[in-house]
This record gives structure tokens, C-alpha cells and sequence, in this order.
């Protein structure tokens, strides 16, 4: 699992979060599901491997929601990377926490409950009735999925013998949420909404800017959103902004600030590096050189890009040529 899918994983265990993108998913933005009803779905299944020996299998989040006297179970599967086996996989999950169920029923059952031998022999009677299982695949990139979306699409099989065979298969479907192309993000009610807010901006660093200094909200959020934020917009110099103030024990985060002190810290090294460019390679790419991709760079947004710039000589001259700064 990468970096991302674990952060992702740490940062849904929060009941507001996870209710949020649950209602978000599954009921379009109304609110459904109460983070007061939700609790962890801890389950451990153990399949075998391709040895026949047994590992540990878990949703990445899991939790179950009661709504009176029933419960319904959700799960989450975080992905930046594309899975070629994800309906199998996700199938066998499913298959597994209801069989898992079925075990806990049977456990809690006295013979005397059984009626006749049929509910016996099922340990299941005819009035039990098992908790729905929803499992939602949380994808977090922009590369399109191009692997399988239900089972048919893994089966070798010929269209005409798969419009013959159509009513015998079980096609299961993967519940694929592309996270960057949800609606209503604004139905959310915890920190979700910013994260979601600034994924659909990521394409455009000036918009995502100007919707920082725009929302007040982003100049009190949590650490841990402010890391999410750093992570699923892949800024290396954003995530190592937020370490060191962890490292200083300030609590709240403020991403307006963040991103001015990024700027000017950007800024000044550039104007730096250029003067030091210029003294060695005899002004080819001197102070005034440097000073121009610095400020063409901040105007368009690339903040990153920048970064990159003044610790890679090699990018900086790809960037001279792409704003035809070089003859």
C-alpha cells in the first residue's frame, strides 16, 4: 500500500469523515448517515494464499451503521493505483464478511431455536435475516481506471456467448467513486469539503490559490487535513511545511499562510539562486534571468514546478526553454 492509501486509510477512521463520504457516495450529500450511529466494523478474515496458508484480510475502513433496530455495513477501499483484479477481489470480501455473519449468527442460535431440521442443518433460520454489506472503491487519481468494472469484463468469453449466458452470470459491479469528479462536496460538514474542493482545482494552481485566500476555512484547519490536502496534491514542499510545524507542536494549521510563506520562501531563493548562477556561469543564466522564470512561474501557479527549479539545474533550463527565455 502507498503513502496515500495509508493516509487515506488513517484519515477516514474519523466517524464525521466517514459518514460524510458515505452520504456523500451513496445518498447524494443528504445526511443519512450520523457519525453517532457509526461504530468500527474491526472483522479480520483469513483467506488462504496462494500457498494455502492463511493472512489477515480487512476492508481498509470499515464501520457499521445502526438505524434502529438494524445495521447496515459500509466499507471503503482506498486507491491511487488502478487494481486489474478489484471485482474479484471486492467480491471475495463481500462473500466473506456475509459468510462471517452467518458464523456469528450460528453461534448465537440454541438448538431449541431451530424449527425443523432444514434451519438445523443451515444453522440459518427462516426469519434471520444477515446486514447489508456496501463497499465503495474510493479512487484518488486522476489517471483514468481503465481495468475491469464488473466481473463480465474479466471472463474470456465472446459477445454472442455473453448475451447467451447474460441471465446464468452474477455480474458483480465495483461501486467506482472518482474522487475528483464528485458532486455537492459542499453537502459535506467536516474538512472533507476543502480536500474535495481543492482536488478539483488541482489542474489549475492559480484557482486553487485564489480558493484558499478566498475561504476562511482554510486558515484554521487540522493538522491532519492540512497533511491530506499536502499528500493528495503530491507537494512535497507543502508536506514538508506541515512536518516541521508538527514538529513545533502548533495545532492548528493555516493553509493561506502556508502557501504566502512557500511563495516568499520560493521567491527569495530564486532571486538567490539566480545570483549565484550568474556569478558561475558567467551571467548565462543570471539574477535577471532567474528572477523572470520566478515571477512567471508564481503568476501561472506552479508553484511546484518552481520548487523543482531551484534545487535542479537541469529542470530549471527545461523551464527557460518552455517561457522561450533562452536564444
Amino acid at each position: 500500500m502507498g503513502k496515500i492509501d495509508h493516509e487515506l486509510n488513517h484519515y477516514f477512521q474519523d466517524n464525521c469523515t466517514f459518514a460524510d463520504i458515505i452520504n456523500l457516495c451513496v445518498y447524494d450529500g443528504k445526511q443519512v448517515v450520523l457519525p453517532q450511529n457509526l461504530e468500527n466494523d474491526s472483522t479480520v478474515l483469513y483467506p488462504k494464499d496462494r500457498k494455502g496458508m492463511s493472512k489477515e484480510r480487512r476492508a481498509d475502513v470499515s464501520k457499521r451503521c445502526s438505524n434502529g433496530y438494524s445495521f447496515c455495513i459500509y466499507c471503503l477501499e482506498n486507491e491511487s493505483k488502478i487494481s486489474y483484479i478489484m471485482p474479484v477481489r471486492n467480491m471475495e470480501f463481500e462473500a466473506a464478511r456475509y459468510r462471517e455473519q452467518l458464523r456469528e449468527i450460528a453461534a448465537g442460535h440454541k438448538k431449541s431455536d431451530y424449527k425443523n431440521w432444514d434451519e438445523y442443518s443451515s444453522e440459518f433460520t427462516k426469519d434471520d435475516r444477515l446486514q447489508p454489506v456496501i463497499m465503495l472503491i474510493l479512487y484518488w487519481s486522476r489517471k483514468p481506471w481503465d481495468g475491469a468494472r464488473n466481473l463480465t469484463e474479466m471472463l474470456d468469453i465472446s459477445e454472442e456467448d455473453k448475451k447467451q449466458l447474460a441471465p446464468f452470470l452474477q455480474n458483480y459491479s465495483l461501486n467506482l467513486i472518482n474522487m475528483y469528479d464528485l458532486k455537492n462536496v459542499d453537502a459535506c460538514r467536516s474538512p472533507l469539503k476543502y480536500i474535495l474542493r481543492l482536488l478539483q482545482k488541482d489542474q489549475d494552481k492559480a484557482a486553487l490559490y485564489q480558493e484558499v485566500q478566498e475561504e476562511p476555512a482554510y486558515k484554521r484547519l487540522d493538522q491532519e487535513t492540512g497533511r491530506m490536502i499536502a499528500v493528495l496534491l503530491r507537494d512535497d514542499a507543502l508536506q514538508q511545511y506541515i512536518e516541521n510545524r508538527e514538529e513545533d507542536g502548533k495545532e492548528a494549521f493555516n493553509m493561506c499562510k502556508a502557501l504566502d510563506d512557500m511563495r516568499q520562501e520560493a521567491m527569495e531563493r530564486g532571486i538567490s539562486e539566480g545570483m549565484n548562477q550568474g556569478i558561475n556561469r558567467g551571467r548565462a543564466v543570471g539574477e535577471g534571468l532567474f528572477a523572470r522564470l520566478t515571477g512567471s512561474l508564481l503568476q501561472d501557479g506552479r508553484m511546484d514546478d518552481l520548487h523543482h527549479a531551484v534545487r535542479d539545474p537541469d529542470i530549471r533550463q527545461d523551464l527557460y526553454r518552455e517561457y522561450h527565455m533562452l536564444s
